[in-house]
C-alpha cells in the first residue's frame, strides 16, 4: 500500500481536487493524507472512484482543514473514523 501526505496550501479552487487526484492516480497512491485544505466543514464524500474523508472549521481563512482521499482498492476497508477536530482525523482500516 502506498500512501503519501501532503501540505496543500488550499483545495477550495475549482479543479484543485480533480488536478491532485489524477496526479495520485499516476503514482499509484491507495492513500492520500492532506493538511491545510481550508475546507470549512466535515464530510465523508465521494469523488469521482474515490473516497473523501474531511474534517474542518467555519472560521475565516485560516490555514486548517485535513482530509484523507481513499482510492478504489482501498476505500471499502474503512472500518471507522473520527474527525477529531480541524486538525485531526483519525482513521482505521
Amino acid at each position: 500500500m502506498k500512501v503519501w501526505s501532503i501540505n496543500v496550501d488550499g483545495l477550495t479552487s475549482p479543479g484543485a481536487q480533480h488536478d491532485l487526484l489524477i496526479r495520485v492516480e499516476q503514482e499509484g497512491v491507495h492513500v492520500l493524507i492532506a493538511q491545510e485544505t481550508r475546507f470549512k466543514d466535515t464530510a465523508t464524500v465521494p469523488i469521482g472512484k474515490w473516497l473523501l474523508i474531511s474534517s474542518g472549521v467555519l472560521i475565516d481563512d485560516r490555514k486548517t482543514g485535513v482530509a484523507v482521499y481513499l482510492s478504489p482498492k482501498t476505500k471499502n476497508a474503512v472500518i471507522n473514523y473520527l474527525a477529531v477536530d480541524d486538525r485531526i482525523i483519525s482513521t482505521s482500516l
